[in-house]
């Protein structure tokens, strides 16, 4: 996920993309993610703050973060995780943005206090921060004169619009749509078995067919064909772990059309054959 071998020094990470499992770390300076699409079921130490499309989720270095399930729903997220300095990974100390972003002393403790004094993480992103994130992850890609000016500049963007936001206490809002996704999804749940087509998803949440294929990406990351196998194969992890049915059963209960077809969705979303997964669950 991570994108950037040419980053100016002061930034540890940055990237784009998606994962398939985010285990509960910490980073080494202040981390800031956007959420383009998708939810994440993510905590922040030990409290769940979960995260939805169009957020802007941050963590201080110290703070273990990550995500409450072992298998990550399908989202699109840009992140850049900014070094500091201070001693402050172990426990929380005073630290100092990178000179870099050319911020004043005064500019540095207004975003950093209010930073600090909020317990929630996830925020609505403004227009600025989301264009910002993209931008900063495509400068730190392509290299060239100027990146590390022109990356300092797009960073003090998404800090000062976050430092607003926090402040200003805007809370992240769901986009339109959320509810007719929620209750397909809970259709699905229950009716995994049955064959479900594009137009049928469509109909049911009363959208056209692009519109609604717009929305679904949004609020889950994935394409309706995607969000299908997704939620088919973790009932299935559920059945592998919990059952001594044979796999072939499992893939047929989950509404798969062939054992060799849920084989090949099984492995490209966990990583693992459906025989690994059950062997590991099973020591």
């Amino acid at each position: 996920m991570s994108a950037a071998e040419k980053r100016p020094p002061w930034i540890v990470e940055v990237g784009s993309g998606k994962a398939h499992r985010i285990p509960v770390h910490r980073n080494s300076g202040l981390e800031i993610v956007y959420i383009e699409g998708g939810n994440l079921p993510w905590q922040v130490e030990n409290q769940r703050d979960p995260v939805g499309p169009g957020s802007a989720f941050f963590t201080m270095p110290w703070q273990w973060h990550g995500s409450t399930a072992d298998f990550e729903p399908s989202h699109s997220l840009y992140f850049v995780v900014l070094g500091v300095e201070g001693k402050c990974i172990d426990q929380p100390g005073p630290i100092r943005l990178p000179k870099a972003l050319g911020l004043s002393g005064s500019e540095q403790r207004r975003i950093l206090d209010t930073l600090r004094t909020v317990t929630r993480h996830a925020w609505s992103a403004t227009a600025a921060l989301a264009d910002s994130m993209r931008a900063l992850v495509r400068e730190c890609a392509n290299g060239g004169p100027f990146q590390e000016r022109r990356c300092a500049a797009w960073v003090a963007i998404v800090l000062t619009e976050l430092e607003q936001t926090v402040r200003e206490n805007r809370s992240a809002i769901s986009p339109p749509g959320a509810q007719r996704v929620s209750l397909l999804i809970d259709e699905l749940m229950r009716r995994l078995d049955e064959r479900w087509t594009l137009d049928r998803m469509s109909a049911f949440c009363g959208l056209r067919r692009t519109q609604f294929t717009e929305t679904l990406r949004l609020h889950t990351g994935d394409s309706p064909v995607g969000l299908i196998n997704r939620l088919r194969v973790e009932r299935a992890r559920r059945l592998l772990r919990e059952s001594s049915r044979s796999i072939t059963d499992i893939s047929m209960e989950c509404g798969f059309e062939s054992s060799q077809y849920f084989a090949r969705v099984f492995r490209s979303l966990t990583g693992r054959s459906a025989s690994e997964f059950r062997i590991a669950h099973l020591a």
